[in-house]
């Protein structure tokens, strides 16, 4: 690919749903989905409905003659300029997209009277596509100006502590403005984990059993598991609760704990490095969200951008300012680099 063509973002957006990151083969069409008419601007009618079509294509592909079943959390990606666009009215498009589902599932109840909600919520997160999900490569002359991609998983992450628990295959649609029709795709998992710490807009509602209220669910920031800041290395050390590596990690809670491989723990709270070079429990990072700012403690020997710190000891803890883009050493052998993301 030519140079000019990576540096023009706005360009290769138009080419995102071929081009993602690791992860997009087409499987197959569906023939009655979603029209996109081709000028500039996606309204908020099309987005609806480029995410209520999704729905209901999953819901047919789940759902049998003995039980309902149908997605309950979706990542919506918008080309940047279409992101912009439609921001300001993300949440009463969730909304909508709430009250649709709900209409129709409350239809459905009619085939399905003994139906028990198979998780208690319902999550929407949007995000833009970034320079990153374009694939080294793609040709500049594809046109296929596809416009949103929405992609479910039938367990939303505040029921389950992640969203592919039960999924190791999340479903994704493409909606173009030149094509009349879904793209019915199939994402790479690990791919899909890296883009939900690209959600910038979150809403979470109750999932009613009868389908006839619709409860927002406030603060779900924490709750979703949104990336406040990345510990990144060049090389893939750091583990996931798998076992597998990889050289950047998002910290989605208020407190994490840096830590060897051998650490037995798990959770999210937890990072783990592929080494042996530093102590269970090396360093922690907390944020403070009425300050709003992090801070890092060392309980063994740390340097934080070349200063040694001083190491928590007998029960008291030393709090340090961590700044953005700070080089965290960590006993003379193991770098990461901390970056913020609010």
């Amino acid at each position: 690919m030519p140079n000019k063509s990576i540096n023009n973002a706005a360009e290769l957006s138009k080419n995102f749903c071929k081009n993602i990151l690791e992860k997009f083969t087409v499987k197959k069409k569906q023939p009655n989905g979603t029209v996109m008419p081709p000028d500039d601007n996606l309204d908020r009618q099309q987005l609806l409905d480029a995410i209520f079509n999704h729905f209901k294509l999953r819901f047919k592909e789940e759902t049998t003659k003995r039980s309902m079943l149908f997605p309950t959390s979706f990542m919506i990606k918008l080309q940047p300029e279409d992101f912009e666009r439609r921001k300001q009215g993300f949440l009463q498009t969730a909304q909508d997209v709430v009250d649709e589902i709900n209409e129709f599932c409350r239809y459905k109840l009619e085939l399905y009277p003994n139906y028990r909600t198979h998780s208690p919520f319902m999550e929407f997160k949007y995000a833009p596509i970034s320079v990153d999900d374009i694939i080294d490569g793609a040709e500049k002359e594809q046109e296929n100006n596809e416009r949103v991609i929405v992609i479910s998983t039938i367990y939303p992450s505040k029921h389950t502590g992640s969203n592919l628990q039960h999924e190791d295959n999340p479903i994704a649609t493409c909606t173009g403005n030149k094509k009349n029709n879904l793209e019915l795709i199939y994402i790479n998992k690990d791919a899909y984990m890296r883009m939900q710490n690209d959600a910038k807009y979150v809403y979470t509602y109750e999932l009613d059993k009868e389908f006839k209220k619709q409860v927002k669910i406030e603060n779900t920031d924490r709750i979703n598991h949104i990336a406040i800041a990345f510990l990144t290395n060049r090389n893939e050390i750091f583990l996931d609760n798998d076992g597998r590596k990889d050289n950047k990690i998002a910290i989605t809670e208020n407190l994490i704990t840096i830590t060897n491989r051998n650490d037995s723990r798990q959770g999210i709270q937890f990072v783990k490095l592929n080494t042996d070079d530093i102590i269970v429990g090396h360093v922690q990072i907390r944020y403070l969200s009425v300050e709003e700012k992090f801070q890092i403690a060392a309980f063994a020997k740390t340097r934080l951008t070349g200063k040694l710190l001083d190491l928590s000891e007998g029960g008291t803890i030393k709090w340090y300012d961590l700044a953005n883009k700070s080089q965290i050493f960590m006993n003379d052998t193991e770098a990461v680099e901390f970056k913020i993301n609010l």
